[in-house]
């Protein structure tokens, strides 16, 4: 009977030690939790939220379940930098986040952030939220622009080392080309390789049809070439172009305008469609305009 209550004693004491220590841990650390959201409000799924102590260095990496929710128990309170990504990007970091010996929530809602960065930029740069919206618009636009611009130059390299190869890869060089300026289909210089690429291949087929063919899609290719470059000159001259790039405009222009013209006889001699009426097309009287202008 003694042994039994000196048995209970060591377990009542086991359990008051316990709940201290666990009462002291409890009120030494904090709990972390919040809501993750995108721009467009939606909780974001399977994202990272790292809680990175700013005094020693020590991390907590929590990630979101399928209502955009994280959760984190004994968070040692202190100053904190927050940092979300998901699929390895980040989308948002924030500084000097102090977690109290408590309950601490923390929402991630990266519209509200937004909004809250334009309206300090806004009153930074003393320009309306419109503005700074439409500044950060042209921003990312001319950043996909740039990416694409990348993506197109590889192409237009590999599409090169085909023509260049011996014997010439034709047909493999126009596919890269053709995909090239799908990537970028306001790019007249594009336009201009793949019709040149087009007029090189004519001048290799042995067979009449084909060859009529292929000068078609050449004059077709530099005539689309020679519209996007007029469009350009037209925009330039309505805003601030200054003369070195109109200069160069006209330049560019004037090489493909000279490569179309001396296709027309080359099309002229080819196997004539004979749905066609007139053949070549006429160019239109903007194009003569732009033609001649160039020319003087």
């Amino acid at each position: 009977m003694k042994g039994l209550i000196v048995k209970l004693t060591a377990v009542a004491f086991f359990c008051a030690v316990f709940a201290g220590f666990a009462a002291a841990q409890g009120s030494s650390y904090g709990t972390v939790h919040g809501k993750v959201k995108d721009a467009q409000g939606t909780p974001i799924v399977d994202a990272q939220v790292l809680w990175k102590n700013q005094d020693n260095g020590r991390s907590y990496k929590l990630k979101t379940n399928k209502k955009g929710e994280y959760f984190s128990l004994g968070v040692e309170p202190g100053q904190y930098t927050v940092t979300l990504t998901k699929d390895n990007k980040v989308l948002d970091e924030e500084k000097n986040v102090h977690v109290p010996v408590d309950d601490f929530p923390h929402d991630i809602d990266l519209k509200q952030i937004q909004e809250q960065n334009i309206q300090a930029t806004a009153k930074k740069e003393g320009m309306t939220a419109e503005q700074v919206k439409q500044q950060q618009a042209e921003a990312n636009k001319a950043q996909q622009f740039n990416t694409a611009i990348k993506a197109v130059n590889e192409k237009l390299n590999a599409a090169s080392a085909l023509m260049k190869a011996q014997p010439p890869n034709y047909p493999q060089a126009i596919a890269t080309y053709q995909e090239a300026a799908n990537m970028v289909p306001d790019q007249d210089v594009v336009w201009y390789d793949l019709g040149s690429a087009y007029l090189q291949s004519a001048k290799a087929q042995t067979d009449a049809s084909e060859r009529t063919k292929q000068y078609t899609a050449a004059y077709d290719n530099l005539k689309k070439a020679i519209d996007l470059k007029n469009a350009a000159m037209q925009k330039a001259t309505g805003s601030q172009a200054n003369s070195a790039n109109e200069a160069k405009n006209k330049q560019t222009l004037g090489v493909i305008t000279t490569t179309w013209r001396k296709l027309q006889p080359k099309l002229e001699s080819s196997t004539k469609p004979r749905a066609t009426t007139h053949w070549p097309p006429k160019p239109t009287l903007r194009m003569q305009a732009a033609t001649t202008s160039t020319s003087a």
